[in-house]
């Protein structure tokens, strides 16, 4: 039976609380989103989102071994509990 390498990805929010001394709503929150500065983040891994099907190799750890075998398209989710709710992928 052949191997297969699976990469999967998922988006994990991060997020911070911070307060902004403004004018305006509006600058309060351009100061936000210009604020580079990160070091309160926290992750959010109650709100992550669903795992994708990134990358196919055909045999064993071939990540480490170069190009990936495959092109793919994915849109697999899964829920929090692992379980599939839906898939569609197609790889060249």
């Amino acid at each position: 039976m052949p191997d297969f390498t699976i990469e999967t990805t998922y988006h994990l929010p991060v997020f911070r609380h911070r307060t902004y001394e403004a004018d305006t709503l509006d600058e309060a929150c351009r100061a936000a989103i210009e604020d580079d500065s990160w070091d309160i983040a926290e992750k959010d891994v109650d709100s992550s989102g669903a795992i994708h099907i990134t990358g196919i190799w055909d045999g064993a750890l071939r990540p480490m071994r170069g190009r990936r075998s495959r092109s793919l398209r994915s849109s697999t989710n899964l829920s929090s509990a692992g379980r599939v709710i839906s898939r569609s992928y197609s790889a060249c």
